[in-house]
């Protein structure tokens, strides 16, 4: 999200697998940003296991 005028753009979508609905897994939800705003570090479990993942983004 564009704090300066609330623009907003997906990222993408995630599978989440069957093993990981439900019950209670621990997972920081909020994505960080790098200091100079050209990536995005976030967690998923779309490949089978929690994992980090870092992508590039664009200032816009």
């Amino acid at each position: 999200m564009r704090l300066a005028d609330g623009m907003t753009m997906p990222m993408g979508a995630f599978y989440v697998p069957p093993a990981y609905r439900g019950g209670y897994w621990r997972c920081d939800l909020h994505a960080r940003y790098r200091a100079d705003g050209r990536q995005i570090g976030f967690n998923s479990v779309h490949e089978g296991s929690r994992q980090v993942y870092v992508r590039d983004i664009m200032q816009q």
